[in-house]
């Protein structure tokens, strides 16, 4: 199985807890008919904890064009602004060598 983890601090603490994250919940859902695990960390209450329509969508339009795109077989993809890194996962599953980040909004503003 591969699934997306995403949070502002992915080291772990000593009690095994991540240090700002709320709270995690393992998602089932299906981008192009392809099931995916994500682990959606609430962290930020407008980005965390949910699959944007728009992944839904762009997953979709990559399958309905996959065999017309240079993609997969190990082909390497920059996610930025992952999310739950569904779609990550989901390229991963098809064989693309992916990599992805996702950040705070917060984070954006103090390193500007």
């Amino acid at each position: 199985m591969i699934g997306g983890l995403f949070g502002p601090d992915s080291s772990d603490s000593d009690d095994g807890e991540r240090e700002g994250v709320a709270a995690e919940s393992d998602e089932s859902i299906e981008l192009a008919g392809t099931p995916v695990v994500v682990r959606a960390c609430a962290y930020h209450p407008q980005n965390a904890n949910k699959v944007w329509p728009g992944t839904y969508s762009f997953a979709s339009w990559l399958a309905e064009r996959w065999d017309a795109l240079p993609l997969g077989d190990g082909q390497r993809v920059l996610e930025l602004g992952a999310a739950t890194g569904a779609l990550s996962a989901w390229l991963a599953m098809r064989g693309c060598s992916v990599a992805s980040s996702d950040i705070d909004d917060g984070d954006v503003v103090h390193r500007c």
